[in-house]
């Protein structure tokens, strides 16, 4: 295989050691293929499939591919006269997605796909499986291919449970793992700071950042993977937008094909005009703001970040405005509305300050001063104290104190602590 010293390495793809903007070739084994789903939307139809190719080490790469090579690879395995040959396939021009989990993907233009044809990257790998297939110890792999095929409305990924949960949008802020799901509700605004697109390194392709320079007096990008300022970027779109339900609100991001469905805008007009525009603007085309204070139906991916995983973000797959949708899922969020509406009328009562009153003859109220280093008012920190994260009561924020967590604490006065006597 030292002529193919050019195509990925599975442990690479499944260690995720390859890059989301690497092109890169693989071939292997066809072992699995399943999921061969057709998506009707109108006039239109979106093809894909699901599959795994295997190299005579063992090792699995997942594959996912759209359009015309999704059928190219079904109907070979319908059409294919010899049952028992194995099925080589070599993919050309392939990019890694992580939607759904880590797969290779058919993203370029220049795709290509090849199923048992002569080349001698196929040929190549046939050698290579027949040499391993003679040493002891190989085990044959179990093939499942299966040719049945899932046709499906294009708005049944919207309302079938079978295919994405349903969450109001309260239950997003509780997540604490990467999964997607669908979600509805009233679109309230734009939000963020950053504007609807951001600037990126031509070189490197990171995000860079705005600053404004005191000696030149005006504002500069600079790229940190570069470490130094930079003038060739360029736009990509990703707006923010606010995202209300009877339950509570969260952020959700948007990208131009999303932005490009909602405003009729090609996608190449609003990359023109982000790149076009103004490097600090903040301002939004008068044609986005078609979104606001309308009701859509988003499929969301919940995704976790950071060194720690400490940080979250929600990205829009896909949205529609269809009103059968919208209608379904507000029958099928209605009970867990219900449920929230019904939460925030619990009446517990008012608080009633004679403890005593509420307490048994056993029981004797204790008054305790507490004492601290730092007079109330004070937003330092004790010496082995750690920051207290609580709500202020006031109404008026002067009269609540900074914490070390960011928090907020009203100013300490006395505590009633009841005190156990002799029963």
């Amino acid at each position: 295989m030292a002529d193919l010293i050019d195509f990925v390495n599975y442990e690479d793809v499944n260690a995720g050691n390859v890059g989301l903007n690497d092109v890169f070739d693989v071939v292997g084994q066809l072992v699995t293929m399943n999921n061969y789903k057709v998506v009707e939307e109108g006039d239109t139809k979106k093809i894909s499939v699901l599959f795994e190719l295997q190299h005579p080490s063992g090792e699995k790469v997942r594959c996912k591919i759209w359009g015309c090579h999704a059928d190219k690879l079904y109907n070979s395995q319908l059409e294919k006269k010899n049952k028992d040959e194995p099925q080589i396939v070599w993919l050309h021009n392939c990019r890694m997605t992580n939607w759904e989990g880590l797969q290779i993907s058919n993203q370029l233009w220049g795709f290509t796909i090849s199923i048992n044809e002569p080349s001698k990257p196929i040929e190549d790998f046939k050698t290579l499986l027949a040499t391993a297939q003679q040493q002891d110890g190989y085990e044959y792999p179990t093939i499942d291919i299966r040719l049945d095929k899932q046709v499906q409305s294009a708005y049944a990924k919207f309302t079938d449970p079978e295919i994405k949960t349903a969450y109001v949008l309260d239950e997003v802020r509780f997540m604490d793992k990467v999964c997607t799901f669908v979600v509805r509700g009233t679109v309230e605004k734009f939000a963020g700071n950053e504007g609807w697109y951001q600037h990126y390194c031509r070189v490197c392709e990171k995000k860079v950042i705005k600053s404004y320079c005191l000696e030149e007096e005006k504002n500069i990008l600079s790229c940190t993977k570069c470490d130094r300022a930079v003038t060739d970027v360029f736009a990509k779109i990703r707006a923010i937008i606010y995202v209300q339900d009877k339950t509570g609100g969260c952020e959700l991001a948007l990208f131009d094909t999303h932005l490009s469905k909602i405003t009729n805008r090609s996608v190449q007009w609003l990359n023109t005009t982000a790149n076009n525009g103004p490097i600090t603007s903040s301002e939004y085309p008068q044609e986005l703001n078609q979104i606001l204070q309308k009701q859509y139906a988003f499929i969301v991916k919940h995704s976790l970040y950071g060194e720690d995983k400490q940080y979250s973000g929600c990205t829009v797959s896909d949205l529609t405005d269809d009103a059968e949708v919208i209608k379904t899922l507000n029958q099928m969020l209605s009970d867990k509305e219900t449920e929230y509406a019904d939460f925030e009328d619990v009446d517990y009562g008012e608080a009633d300050d004679n403890v005593c009153a509420q307490t048994p003859q056993s029981l004797k109220v204790q008054t305790v001063e507490v004492i601290t280093d730092e007079p109330p008012t004070s937003n330092k920190q004790t010496p082995g104290s750690s920051g207290v994260k609580c709500k202020s009561n006031s109404p008026d924020d002067s009269e609540a104190t900074d914490t070390p967590t960011g928090g907020t604490t009203t100013a300490l006065g006395e505590l009633k602590i009841p005190k156990m006597e002799k029963l």
